[in-house]
């Protein structure tokens, strides 16, 4: 069985082209924010976008494909193209973001509204995830486009992605520190966007 997934993850690797994701730019012209999503909300295979193959690639762990331990990713996971990290160990290169919406496929390029950063301690390392809906209304999910209406309307939403974010590696190392809210989280976004 790992057999077939590994071959159909490569598969899906090589499907996966399109634009060239590393060089698209942080912001459009309309002043909404891009995002490439690398993992679709409810898959627990890791898929990383390779900057220099400019494919998606299965992370791979012990020659392995690398898997979720624990439940599936709750929204999107994917980075802000044209961004950087201030991290040195860490296999992400541009800033990451969770996208609270429908499932959507790898290599989706999408415009998204940042409602709030979450900030975490990982074995003492900052991490910053972006959290975000999409900027099309229509493909929205939940109506709050700021932190203040997704503490007020969704209130477990925050506490889900606090529970998955603290468990999904599966040692406990992970701790929040805490939620900033849409204005921290542009800010963050044009401190990280590449000169």
């Amino acid at each position: 069985m790992k057999h077939l997934l590994f071959v159909f993850s490569l598969l899906l690797v090589m499907a996966c082209t399109g634009p060239d994701f590393a060089n698209v730019p942080a912001m459009g012209a309309d002043h909404n924010v891009n995002m490439v999503v690398e993992i679709p909300a409810g898959s627990a295979q890791v898929t990383v976008f390779n900057p220099e193959t400019g494919l998606f690639e299965v992370e791979l762990s012990n020659n392995q494909p690398r898997t979720i331990d624990f439940l599936p990713f709750p929204a999107n996971f994917g980075f802000i193209p044209s961004t950087e990290l201030n991290q040195s160990k860490k296999a992400i290169n541009n800033l990451p973001v969770l996208l609270l919406s429908e499932s959507l496929p790898t290599a989706t390029l999408i415009k998204i509204i940042p409602i709030s950063v979450v900030k975490t301690d990982d074995h003492g390392e900052l991490n910053q995830i972006i959290i975000a809906v999409p900027a099309d209304a229509f493909m929205r999910i939940l109506t709050s486009v700021d932190f203040a209406g997704l503490e007020m309307r969704y209130p477990d939403v925050i506490t889900i992605i606090e529970r998955w974010l603290m468990s999904y590696t599966g040692n406990d190392t992970i701790s929040i520190i805490e939620w900033g809210d849409e204005m921290d989280a542009m800010s963050l976004i044009a401190s990280r966007m590449k000169k």
